[in-house]
């Protein structure tokens, strides 16, 4: 409750319309950040601090110089016409897109070097330390291209959790073999929830998307939008 110039205004009803929608913008659009100042915030960086002083001995430049979003749905299709399994048409998707932010950091690294981006070169020094951050987006269509369920049931959820650890350990493969840093993350897939939905409608329009006019991903590993609006239940 907030009083102003001895007048009160409920403010809850507001507060709850700008968490209904983060939620659906979430959802939809992207996930959103938020930043929590508070003790367990930094130990919980020390910590990342230390896991990466383990990886690379060195504590400089730390942070993500690049970030790419596979769409997991596509693959469903691709796999239907082929003999593929699931998890590998997911991962044949995936692993174009790690080659994909391997050749941009070889040639950002060179144009650094031959000193065509002097404010990178001066602000960062190199991206031996900066992450590559993968994350995917439509695993709720892609069950529902795979399975003919969604992410919301068990065997939906279980494949999910399937298709992560083989990311995971996929990263770790080739962070072994090119000795960058990767990391699998929720990325906030922004406008390409719709225009990699979009692209996948062209070319193979019996696929299944969200959306009834306008086809769109839903983001991350994330409940399909309107599933519930009980935040405990999500």
């Amino acid at each position: 409750m907030i009083v102003i110039a001895r007048r009160e205004i409920d403010v809850r009803p507001i507060i709850g319309a700008v968490v209904v929608f983060a939620i659906i913008g979430a959802a939809i659009f992207g996930v959103y950040y938020f930043l929590i100042a508070k003790p367990a915030a930094e130990e919980l960086e020390q910590a990342k601090l230390s896991a990466l002083d383990q990886i690379n001995n060195s504590l400089a430049s730390i942070g993500t110089d690049q970030a790419s979003t596979a769409t997991s749905s596509y693959s469903a299709q691709v796999q239907a016409a082929g003999s593929k399994s699931e998890v590998e048409s997911i991962l044949a998707n995936v692993t174009a897109t790690i080659q994909l932010e391997q050749k941009r950091k070889e040639l950002v690294g060179k144009n650094m070097e031959r000193g065509l981006l002097p404010f990178s070169a001066r602000y960062l020094g190199t991206l031996k330390f900066h992450f590559s951050t993968i994350g995917l987006v439509g695993m709720h269509e892609a069950c529902r291209n795979f399975l003919g369920e969604g992410i919301e049931t068990k065997v939906g959820k279980e494949f999910s959790i399937k298709v992560l650890k083989f990311m995971r350990k996929k990263l770790l493969e080739f962070q072994d073999e090119t000795g960058n840093i990767y990391n699998l993350e929720a990325t906030p897939a922004e406008g390409t929830s719709h225009r990699l939905a979009r692209l996948d409608k062209k070319h193979y329009p019996k696929i299944i998307t969200s959306g009834k006019k306008v086809p769109y991903y839903t983001n991350s590993t994330n409940l399909p939008v309107g599933y519930t609006n009980n935040l405990v239940e999500a």
